[in-house]
């Protein structure tokens, strides 16, 4: 696990870094295309809109450091098996009602490894061959037919909070529970992980 957990870290500030690239790219550009155009008689006006475009690209970099630096693991969450369990039964629960074929998606960091977990309900499928196939979770390559039969047969027996990366996006419902349960540190939990 220690391994993943440093290669989650690694994509985490990766995307720290790209993001922040982006977001300059266009003020670096401006910045040459108003060198090469600039005129005396509008010399103020472009340079205070230069100036604010350099002022919006900092607050968006700092902001996104400042928020890296608080929790640089925004869609992780370290919950425990009841937790997930109901994680999972709201998010099937949301796409039974919207009639989506994607129910949820999810990495697990169990001692084994990392695990990949998702469900589709290829009952809403626009495919007859799909639709077939009803509703499956995937865990890794491996079919299950519901929530039940795959927390008894692959996670049932662990105690401890378990360590979860949402795939796309974060969560209301875990995000309120990290909110009132701030003993499970995701950011601590993996650094203690990495640093042991």
């Amino acid at each position: 696990m220690k391994e993943e957990l440093i290669k989650l870290k690694k994509e985490q500030t990766k995307n720290l870094i790209g993001g922040s690239i982006i977001v300059l790219i266009a003020p670096i550009i401006l910045t040459i295309v108003f060198l090469f155009q600039m005129e005396k008689d509008n010399l103020v006006i472009m340079l205070s809109i230069l100036g604010v475009i350099w002022l919006f690209a900092i607050i968006i970099i700092t902001t996104e450091a400042l928020r890296y630096k608080k929790n640089p693991y925004p869609t992780t969450y370290l919950v425990p098996l009841d937790i997930l369990k109901e994680y999972m039964n709201q998010e099937e629960k949301f796409s039974d009602e919207e009639k989506l074929e994607a129910c949820f998606h999810y990495y697990i960091f169990l001692t084994d490894g990392k695990h990949e977990v998702q469900k589709w309900n290829h009952n809403y499928s626009n495919f007859p061959d799909e639709q077939q196939k009803g509703s499956i979770i995937y865990w890794d390559k491996e079919e299950y037919r519901n929530i039940d039969e795959i927390i008894n047969t692959k996670i049932n027996n662990i105690e401890v909070p378990v360590l979860i990366e949402i795939i796309e996006s974060d969560n209301v419902y875990l995000n309120e529970y990290q909110k009132q349960h701030p003993e499970l540190d995701v950011k601590k939990y993996i650094e203690n992980i990495i640093n042991s």
